[in-house]
């Protein structure tokens, strides 16, 4: 009986041990023996998905040193490179593919290719580098270039703009890299440019600005079947989204010197300097335009709202005549006629002096309802030509009927105004 208790208890003294044991974190496996695994699985063409996780997951670890990063990183690429091997099998046999995958297994052996000789570049503590993979990478790097510029491109055409982006930009990277710098194919590629069109494209589509405007300088250099003007135009807006407006305004004026027939930067930088009350500067900005662009309307048109501003009626007065010879349906130069036309009115019955019995005034009165006649032929014309915007022509036409004493046509739009 003594002897059952004492084995009872020594099962129960044990039992703790034995949870103690089970409890214990698993080491992790270490990292040759993953190394190892990884080589295995693309001998074997199995598991190379899972081995990258785990090499990934095996980045993590604190004290890892950099020559086990850049062996790491290259075996990763490696990996890739496999999974790559058996799509291409596939395409090769005529079987049902994965294109995306495809390019997806270049781009991600190439971004590891790249990380492992930055750490395999980092001296050691004596100062040294030894470089044990630049050969490898840099055998990697060369041998996929042209798929990895072909995957942008893929991509790029399906208006899949976040995943074309990457692509370009390390096929860019390559150019940079430290190893690259004596291999003539990237040094003196002519593509460069071409490549940071695709990349700006991309970016400018993603709403990125500021990675847009890291490519477009170049992409300017040298392109193909793209308007440059619309680049410029692109390049403004990019630093309008960063609301950097010395940039903005700088680019603007570049636009509009290099590229006078496109509206856009005229008319931008026009309403630029309309809103900050700068008005000789746009001025000085249309009477340059039109020396490169002889009888342009555009132009005619913004000086007439500069001088409205300005309060320069007759100046106004003539360059609405100038821009209406040459557009004659120019509903805002119309408006900006009439509209300098009654101030004129307003302008000479405000400054008349109020003695009524000075004959002069019989001459003033007569000037004033000149102005007032010449004001009525344009909000008449804006009238037939915008019937649903009565704000522009309505109460003109109002002050207009009742100061020529038109009765019957001032009954009328009284009523249309519903005074």
């Amino acid at each position: 009986m003594h002897r059952f208790i004492l084995y009872i208890m020594l099962m129960f003294v044990g039992m703790p041990l034995l949870a103690d044991g089970k409890d214990k974190p698993k080491p992790p496996t270490p990292i040759k023996t993953l190394l190892k695994e990884a080589r295995n699985g693309i001998k074997n063409k199995r598991d190379q998905g899972r081995h990258e996780q785990a090499l990934n997951e095996a980045l993590k670890r604190e004290g890892l040193g950099d020559a086990e990063k850049a062996e790491i990183y290259n075996m990763l690429a490696l990996l890739n490179i496999s999974l790559n091997d058996g799509e291409n099998l596939k395409a090769y046999l005529n079987q049902k593919y994965d294109t995306a995958q495809f390019f997806n297994t270049l781009l991600k052996a190439s971004q590891y290719a790249l990380k492992s000789d930055s750490v395999d570049a980092v001296p050691d503590a004596k100062g040294k580098q030894r470089l044990s993979y630049r050969s490898k990478n840099r055998d990697i790097l060369l041998k996929y270039r042209s798929n990895v510029y072909n995957g942008g491109r893929f991509f790029l055409r399906r208006n899949e703009y976040q995943k074309a982006l990457p692509y370009f930009q390390i096929f860019l990277a390559l150019r940079e890299a430290e190893m690259m710098q004596d291999v003539d194919i990237i040094q003196l590629d002519g593509i460069y440019p071409q490549i940071c069109l695709y990349a700006m494209l991309s970016a400018y589509n993603l709403q990125l600005p500021q990675t847009a405007l890291l490519y477009i300088d170049e992409s300017m250099s040298e392109v193909n079947g793209v308007s440059l003007a619309l680049l410029q135009e692109y390049k403004v807006r990019c630093h309008a989204a960063l609301k950097d407006t010395v940039n903005w305004v700088k680019d603007l004026k570049e636009g509009c010197s290099s590229y006078p027939k496109h509206d856009y930067f005229f008319t931008s930088l026009a309403e630029y300097y309309e809103n900050e009350h700068m008005y000789d500067e746009g001025l000085a900005l249309a009477d340059t335009l039109l020396k490169k662009v002889p009888g342009g309307k555009l132009y005619y048109y913004a000086k007439s709202l500069f001088y409205l501003h300005k309060e320069k009626w007759n100046d106004c007065i003539e360059m609405c005549d100038s821009t209406l010879a040459r557009d004659s349906l120019n509903t805002n130069a119309i408006y900006n006629k009439g509209l300098s036309y009654m101030n004129l009115a307003m302008e000479t019955e405000e400054n008349m002096d109020q003695d009524i019995r000075k004959a002069r005034n019989k001459k003033e009165k007569e000037k004033i309802a000149a102005f007032y006649k010449l004001a009525r032929p344009p909000f008449e014309q804006l009238r037939q030509l915008l019937p649903e915007d009565k704000e522009r022509w309505g109460r003109p036409l109002y002050r207009i009927y009742l100061n020529l004493n038109l009765g019957k046509e001032f009954a009328e739009i009284e009523k249309l105004l519903g005074k």
